[in-house]
């Protein structure tokens, strides 16, 4: 064989090795474990998809009152066991129970309620066990009784009254000091009155 196609023939079988054989690998980085690629993903798609908080809360609340009577029969039936104190006696029941919950930026909530209060002087106690034990009372004795009933209603607050010695019926209307009342008895078939008051108070 001539040695310039010798020449030729080595040349081209050169060139086409270096077609063939696969081109020298770009340098690269090291190789890290896989979870740690396991673990860069899962951490990239609890930030793309943040969770949104939600969480819910039941809360009940309790407190009741009594001046004249242990609490532990105040639902009882039992007039004799009042030890009312002078003066007024409070009583009151508030009951609560309020569903909270948290969804995103929002705040939902549920409250039921439930609040009953009750005033009454020691006279007035003190006819109730009289009339519970059906004993005529000591002495000679002229009650007065009267009740009253009042219901907050926004910023205002309702009332309600009846003097039964008087038979009189009083309505009133409070609203941020301003107190409107109107009333109306009737003492026999002869006398009759009428009442109209409007009055404003301020605490210092």
């Amino acid at each position: 064989m001539p040695a310039a196609l010798a020449t030729t023939q080595v040349v081209a079988a050169a060139a086409l090795a270096g077609v063939l054989a696969p081109a020298p690998a770009a340098a690269q980085e090291p190789a890290a474990p896989a979870g740690f690629f396991a673990s860069a993903a899962s951490n990239s798609s609890t930030r793309a998809a943040p969770a949104s908080p939600s969480s819910w809360q039941l809360s009940p609340r309790s407190d009741h009152h009594s001046d004249a009577l242990p609490l532990a029969v105040l639902g009882d039936d039992d007039w004799q066991r009042l030890a009312p104190r002078p003066g007024r006696n409070l009583a009151y029941l508030d009951d609560e129970v309020r569903l909270q919950g948290l969804s995103g930026d929002w705040t939902w909530g549920l409250l039921a309620r439930s609040l009953a209060t009750v005033v009454a002087s020691r006279d007035t106690l003190a006819l109730a066990q009289t009339v519970d034990a059906g004993v005529p009372p000591a002495s000679n004795t002229r009650w007065l009784p009267a009740v009253h009933w009042q219901q907050p209603v926004g910023e205002a607050t309702l009332g309600l009254g009846w003097r039964v010695h008087e038979r009189r019926l009083t309505v009133a209307l409070d609203w941020r000091g301003l107190t409107l009342r109107a009333g109306a008895d009737r003492l026999d078939a002869a006398a009759r009155t009428r009442e109209l008051a409007l009055a404003y108070g301020h605490s210092f």
